[in-house]
This record gives C-alpha cells, sequence and structure tokens, in this order.
C-alpha cells in the first residue's frame, strides 16, 4: 500500500508542477494567509517548484 500512495503523491506533484511551469494556477486565501505569516512571496514559492 505504501508504494501505490507514493506513486499517487508524485502523480500529484507532476501534475502541480507542470501547471505552474505553465501559469495555470491559483493561490488560495489559506496558502496565501500561511505564506504571508512566513513571510514568503509567491514568486518564492514558484521558483522553489521550478528549481527543486
Amino acid at each position: 500500500m505504501v508504494g501505490r500512495s507514493f506513486a499517487t503523491w508524485e502523480f500529484l506533484f507532476a501534475n502541480v508542477k507542470a501547471a505552474v511551469a505553465e501559469d495555470r494556477y491559483l493561490v488560495g486565501l489559506h496558502a496565501y494567509e500561511r505564506m504571508t505569516q512566513r513571510g514568503i512571496l509567491e514568486w518564492q514559492v514558484v521558483a522553489g517548484l521550478e528549481h527543486g
């Protein structure tokens, strides 16, 4: 079961990275609030996804 779960997360993460690369994403209010609390800007999250 662990292998299947990892494959699902890997697939999901690949889809998220592809959407971000194509500028097809939204930042939800909850995520925005958490990023603001932590002093993280949107471009930093995008850069982290693109460059690891």
